[in-house]
Parts: structure tokens; C-alpha cells; sequence
């Protein structure tokens, strides 16, 4: 049986129907990776949402040590797209909102997930020990319940 768990701002909640989030009324371009969609906002530059499905059968089974460079995602027109030097300076980490680690089964998968489309800009504290909360949580549910469908969104200031 499979679950739907919603990580927002790092809270877990239940919610009913991915299309609620991620579909042509919220998202300016919707980024299809296979493994994943990306909800992709383009004033910020960024994703609003992020959907992908945990199988415990995948889940934690290896462990891929060297992670690969982020990129520029090629999918979207040049003026909507973030780059690597964005972050640069800024105060921010590059954060994944489809996590490597719940990826790290597969090389090519662990790939997609450093496309610059599935970053947003989080504070260090809050990419670094809080988020990595939020990450095992839905792989420890995957385990759990042997399946999870994950929603990770954000929400930008008026002023970012």
C-alpha cells in the first residue's frame, strides 16, 4: 500500500492528491526527471514542489560515496535558469528538495537529482541538520510501510 507524506518547510503532514501541487495551475513548467517532478517557479528560479516515490526495496541499499557536481538544468529557457554561482557568497547552501541519499542506488538516478531546477536556497542550519531530519524520516516511512510518496515544498518570501 502506498502513503503520501508531504514534507513542507520540514513538517510532515498528510495530504490527499499530488495533482493539487504539482500541475499546469501552480507550476510555470513542470520538469519531468523520470524518478521525479519538479513544480518549477520561474520568478524565483527555482522549484516550488518536488514529487517522487520511495520503494523500501531501493531505499538505503547502497551507498554511492562521490557525489556528482551540480548543473544547470538544460530543460528550461537560459533566462529562467539558476545557476551554481547564484549561491556563490550568498549565505545560502544549495539544497536538494529530491534528496541525493533517498536516490544513491543508482548512479545516473543520483545524477538528476543535482539539476539546479530541484535546488533551493536554504539556510545552513536548516539545510544541514533539520532538513536531513526530514530526508531520513521518509526513507525510515519507505522502510516502514514499504512504499511513500513524498511532496517537498517551499515557500519563498515576498523579498528573496
Amino acid at each position: 500500500m502506498k502513503y503520501l507524506l508531504f514534507l513542507f518547510l520540514s513538517i510532515s503532514i498528510y495530504a490527499t492528491n499530488l495533482n493539487n501541487y504539482i500541475n499546469n495551475k501552480n507550476c510555470d513548467q513542470i520538469i519531468d526527471k523520470q524518478v521525479f517532478l519538479i513544480c518549477y517557479d520561474y520568478k524565483m528560479r527555482g522549484a516550488k514542489y518536488v514529487s517522487y516515490t520511495l520503494d523500501d526495496k531501493l531505499v538505503n541499499k547502497i551507498n554511492i560515496k562521490k557525489r556528482p557536481s551540480f548543473y544547470t538544468e538544460k530543460n528550461l529557457k537560459k533566462r529562467y535558469r539558476s545557476h551554481t554561482r547564484d549561491y556563490t557568497h550568498s549565505g545560502y547552501d544549495r539544497g536538494h528538495l529530491a534528496n541525493d541519499a533517498s536516490f544513491d542506488y543508482d548512479k545516473k538516478i543520483v545524477r538528476k537529482t543535482y539539476t539546479m531546477a530541484n535546488i533551493i536556497p536554504q539556510a545552513p542550519q536548516v539545510n544541514r541538520k533539520t532538513w536531513i531530519k526530514a530526508e531520513k524520516l521518509e526513507r525510515s516511512v519507505a522502510l516502514r510501510l514499504g512504499s511513500v510518496n513524498v511532496l517537498n515544498g517551499v515557500m519563498y518570501s515576498l523579498n528573496p
